[in-house]
């Protein structure tokens, strides 16, 4: 990982993986909870978060655009949250939206929680009426903006 610089954000600095590092942080960290499959297979990637994070996922109504968020505290991830429209579709292709959104914020857990203990983030990522809100939101693609998603796209980062 290298961190960047930043002039804008919350952060003074921002992580940068390259792809191959990506791969092999996730690929250690299935090892370490003993969910590597041996072929290529579906991960069961609930589970993964319960092995790794001690959390379920929770499912909460969430506006129409937000499919999911990571909260973290200063020990880490304290929870992530699923919309639970997705969970109530019962389609298969809701079901492979949980899945994805599941790896989505397992991605900013593995890859971000070290920015937030030591209690080094910011109060907000947002302005002060969003203070007790959650601290990152996952939009669909075509709501994020520079204009509408205050902190950038972390899907670069990802």
């Amino acid at each position: 990982m290298k961190t960047l610089r930043r002039i804008t954000g919350p952060f003074a600095e921002r992580p940068y993986y390259e792809l191959e590092d990506i791969e092999g942080i996730c690929t250690d960290e299935l090892q370490g909870v003993n969910l590597y499959p041996s072929n290529p297979e579906r991960i069961r990637i609930d589970r993964f978060l319960e092995k790794r994070f001690g959390i379920t996922p929770q499912y909460e109504d969430l506006p129409e655009s937000v499919l999911g968020y990571t909260k973290f505290g200063p020990k880490g991830v304290e929870v992530i949250v699923v919309a639970r429209s997705l969970s109530e579709d019962r389609s298969k292709t809701a079901e492979r939206r949980i899945n994805s959104t599941l790896a989505h914020e397992a991605g900013h857990a593995l890859l971000h929680s070290h920015l937030f203990v030591f209690d080094a983030r910011p109060t907000s990522f947002f302005d002060d009426t969003y203070l007790d809100k959650p601290q990152i939101i996952c939009r669909d693609v075509e709501e994020v903006s520079p204009s509408n998603y205050t902190i950038g796209s972390l899907r670069s980062v990802l």
